[in-house]
């Protein structure tokens, strides 16, 4: 196949290879509009800037009803996620005024399944979007002390149907933050020193290779004397009268207080992990993109972008190749025009399994056949 074979796709005349490499320039590695259009100039591809914007957001569109409500679905079918908000930058168009605002966006990842699902909803983080991602699930779900998550649990009314960890790393950093605004504290760093001796159990297990269950027991051992000295100090430092002056230190302990319980549960089940990393480093990439494309350019591309960021870092975690992935995404959505259950192949957890690396080439190879054959045929 010679370069230049395009596919009437559902977004118009493209090469379907070519679109994905602008999908990864745009959207993954965060490339400015100007450099995107040099790039695919040099295959012979001559796009004005409005063609690569416009483009973008019909491909990122169709990934979006195509892949979203199966992802979610997906990622609800396992009993222990991670929840996360983070920021984002997003232009709001008024009636009256145009600004870029900082708009909220959630994140779920499931440990059992690594899959990453990303939601924007009109920028909010209240309870009302977290009841709607989660209705009908039950399970285990860690994450921090924000009024939402209470709420959520207040209102779901069943304990035993949804519960939550807690994390251990937010309690050191507040205790970190402490220490380095109020100076040094005998108190607030043997309580450091505790955490730090939890991570470098959970370190050694991890390298170990143990089981779940091996890591169940040990950790009751190992782990629960230290969780419960801990919070012996905690309290015995609330009703300290000599600290009753450090604001800060006194807030770090009442939120490790506040928290007790919800760490100690790490311990019932070796799967679960002390703190919420996992799921804050999976939104990385809407982070950094507050400093690479500064913001989406409405609320409907923010909503369009989430999909293709979780299905992005999805595939990172199952080790895909990004190119020939969101290669395969475009050419099943918007070439053939697969929606739904149609869709489920391309989740990245199912990936693996379905196409190997010489099916793929096989697809490649019988597309380009394909437009060559239509290339041949003599005009009627």
């Amino acid at each position: 196949p010679e370069k230049g074979d395009v596919a009437k796709m559902s977004v118009g005349h493209f090469d379907f290879l070519l679109v994905s490499t602008i999908m990864v320039l745009q959207c993954i590695t965060g490339t400015s509009l100007q450099r995107t259009v040099e790039t695919v100039s040099g295959y012979g591809a001559r796009l004005t800037y409005s063609t690569v914007c416009s483009m973008v957001m019909k491909v990122l569109r169709r990934i979006h009803d195509a892949l979203d409500s199966i992802l979610l679905d997906r990622v609800k079918a396992d009993n222990y996620l991670g929840i996360d908000e983070v920021c984002a930058r997003v232009f709001i168009r008024g009636s009256d005024r145009r600004a870029v605002k900082m708009k909220y966006c959630w994140t779920m990842y499931a440990h059992n399944l690594r899959l990453v699902y990303h939601r924007y909803e009109d920028g909010s983080r209240s309870t009302e979007v977290l009841k709607s991602m989660l209705e009908g699930w039950e399970g285990v779900f860690q994450s921090d002390m924000a009024a939402m998550y209470k709420k959520f649990l207040d209102d779901t009314g069943d304990g035993d149907r949804v519960k939550r960890l807690a994390c251990l790393a937010h309690v050191r950093r507040w205790l970190r933050k402490a220490l380095l605004f109020e100076g040094a504290d005998s108190d607030c760093a043997r309580l450091l020193d505790d955490i730090h001796d939890i991570y470098e159990f959970e370190r050694t297990y991890r390298a170990l290779g143990l089981t779940p269950e091996e890591i169940r027991k040990r950790r009751d051992t190992e782990v629960r004397p230290i969780l419960e000295a801990f919070h012996a100090r905690v309290v015995r430092c609330l009703n300290d009268p000599d600290k009753k002056d450090q604001d800060m230190l006194l807030k770090a302990l009442g939120y490790a207080q506040a928290e007790y319980d919800g760490i100690l549960r790490y311990l019932d089940d070796g799967t679960y992990q002390c703190d919420n990393n996992k799921v804050e480093n999976s939104h990385r990439g809407i982070a950094l993109g507050r400093h690479v494309y500064y913001f989406f350019g409405s609320e409907r591309s923010a909503e369009y972008h989430m999909t293709l960021f979780a299905l992005v870092e999805s595939a990172k975690m199952h080790g895909l190749d990004l190119k020939d992935y969101i290669a395969n995404i475009v050419y099943d959505v918007c070439c053939l025009n697969k929606s739904g259950e149609e869709c489920l192949h391309l989740l990245p957890d199912s990936w693996e399994s379905f196409t190997q690396p010489e099916a793929r080439e096989s697809i490649v190879a019988e597309y380009y056949e394909k437009m060559l054959e239509k290339t041949r045929k003599p005009p009627s």
